[in-house]
């Protein structure tokens, strides 16, 4: 039977680990890569979620600061006390010009009400005023009731609005009536249209006023309550499984990853929903690029994992297969001695420390124990010969010194 040497176990060894590695490796990054895709999602939906949330408050505290700079305005106020229409619409007007020359905020309304939760002047229609509010403006209502501004989502003839409201009072602290300052959502889809992601404000069709929103606007039992969007983000919602999306909270089709929160009124009553989404090809390209930086990695990896067990493999044949070598070489020299095939034997040059080279001193030492003990036989035995020699002659008197060890 053929004999397997050290050599070839200790590379069968190596190639089983390396066999082992790259199987392991595999499947390491595999359910890495599982885990990235997962994470990656997860991070488009915090940041769909933080941008739409920093944005909303910054409508609502626009809203609420102009609303509050409006209500405290001399002239608004000597209007409402004069039931002066032309004075307070000299004061708007020029205003909301103003401010949308000098910000993003473009879709901006402003209307003012009496103490009587009645129209006083709406300044983007001037000549539609006087109508009964309290019936379905109950944030007039609470502002007029509580004095005290505050912003909220409500329901409009559009769909859905932020309204930031002030109380207008006297200088005795009497109401004089409210105002409300309008913003719809386009900028806020203009955000995310930059970012090249998407947005929609959905109103839900048990609460629509009015017949301003129509079979158009319509997107299962919603409204879109916003006139800037993209055609392929609400195909994409029309054909949309809003039962699941809204159990998960998110939803993945073969174009868009879609994340939803809900819009809530004053009252924390549901009353429509946020949509926003980022294309699935943008979120695989962040994975494909971090695919990408791990694959490299792992290359690398298998580069000095390679290195390492050739230089392991290298040392090792050094070391042991040549130690052991040198070993067999010189324990044949011994046996060729002791066999008397060689009539000297000369130790072997030992270097390092390793047991091999502690074999090579236990070889050296037994071999020079062994030649004295041979030196020593061949002494007794010359001397037995000579005394047998002078026996022979008759000289009794011999006597054999040396002795064997």
């Amino acid at each position: 039977m053929k004999s397997k040497t050290v050599a070839g176990k200790i590379n069968k060894i190596i190639m089983g680990f390396m066999l082992v590695s790259f199987i392991l490796i595999n499947i390491l990054v595999v359910i890495f890569i599982d885990n990235i895709r997962e994470s990656v999602f997860e991070t488009t939906h915090d940041s769909l979620s933080v941008i739409l949330g920093q944005r909303i408050n910054i409508k609502k505290q626009v809203g609420l600061t102009n609303a509050i700079s409006l209500s405290t305005n001399e002239k608004i106020i000597q209007a409402l006390k004069t039931n002066n229409k032309e004075l307070a619409l000299s004061i708007l007007k020029p205003y909301k010009e103003s401010l949308i020359a000098n910000s993003d905020f473009k879709n901006v309304k402003i209307h003012i009400h009496d103490n009587r939760v009645h129209s006083f002047l709406r300044e983007w229609k001037p000549t539609k005023n006087g109508d009964d509010l309290s019936s379905f403006r109950a944030t007039i209502i609470r502002v007029q009731s509580t004095k005290q501004p505050f912003t909220a989502i409500e329901v409009g003839r559009a769909g859905l609005v932020i309204r930031g409201l002030a109380p207008i009072l006297d200088d005795d602290g009497s109401l004089l009536g409210s105002i409300e300052f309008i913003q719809g959502y386009n900028s806020i889809a203009k955000v995310f249209d930059k970012n090249h992601q998407y947005f929609a404000v959905l109103l839900d069709k048990r609460y629509r006023r009015g017949n301003a929103l129509t079979n158009v606007d319509a997107i299962g039992n919603y409204f879109l309550s916003q006139k800037f969007h993209k055609q392929e983000f609400i195909n994409g919602l029309k054909v949309l499984d809003f039962n699941q999306l809204n159990r998960a909270g998110t939803y993945v089709d073969k174009t868009f990853y879609y994340v939803t929160t809900p819009v809530k009124d004053m009252t924390g009553k549901v009353i429509g929903q946020y949509v926003v989404a980022d294309k699935i090809k943008n979120i695989d390209e962040v994975v494909s690029m971090t695919t990408k930086i791990i694959y490299e990695l792992m290359v690398v990896m298998g580069v000095m994992v390679a290195i390492f067990l050739v230089v392991l493999n290298r040392t090792l044949k050094k070391n042991v297969t040549g130690g052991l070598s040198k070993f067999r070489q010189e324990f044949r020299k011994f046996l060729k001695y002791i066999s008397y095939e060689s009539n000297k034997y000369t130790p072997s040059e030992v270097f390092g420390d390793d047991e091999i080279a502690e074999l090579l001193v236990e070889l050296n030492k037994t071999a020079i124990e062994y030649d004295k003990k041979l030196r020593d036989d061949v002494k007794v035995m010359g001397e037995i010969s000579i005394t047998n020699d002078k026996v022979s002659k008759g000289e009794f008197g011999c006597r054999v010194k040396a002795s064997t060890g």
